[in-house]
């Protein structure tokens, strides 16, 4: 009646953002909510999902980026504790640093009648 016609985006136009999928698959994977279970939601509010195949499109390329960054970001820690160790003295005869460095690691069961070992762990490395 108003002879207005508007367009909405889901994704803002900048072409420096993340898209609307990649940042829905990047959610899942951080919460380790999982897929179906996203599903569902989007499902209750009665809003359209992406498909199985383009999530798992979406995580692959994700990993690699997960992967890349956890290494980035673990060679800067460790030079940072190398420099440290050198600050403190904390050096072999050769000059080499020395980081004392603890780790742990976990892998979920379930003990109620069932057998089950989860399909993932976790490992903590503290210096």
């Amino acid at each position: 009646m108003c002879n207005v016609i508007q367009s909405i985006c889901t994704q803002h136009p900048n072409p420096d953002d993340i898209d609307i999928n990649k940042a829905i698959s990047l959610g899942i994977i951080s919460s380790g909510t999982g897929y179906s279970r996203c599903n569902e939601l989007f499902a209750c509010i009665n809003a359209p999902f992406m498909s199985g195949k383009t999530f798992l499109i979406q995580q692959e390329q994700l990993g690699d980026v997960i992967h890349e960054t956890a290494l980035k970001v673990m060679e800067e820690a460790g030079r940072e504790e190398a420099e440290l160790a050198r600050e403190k003295g904390d050096v072999d005869g050769d000059g080499t640093p020395c980081v004392t460095v603890v780790a742990d690691g976990a892998w979920s069961k379930r003990s109620y009648n069932v057998n089950y070992n989860a399909a993932s762990g976790v490992v903590c490395y503290m210096s």
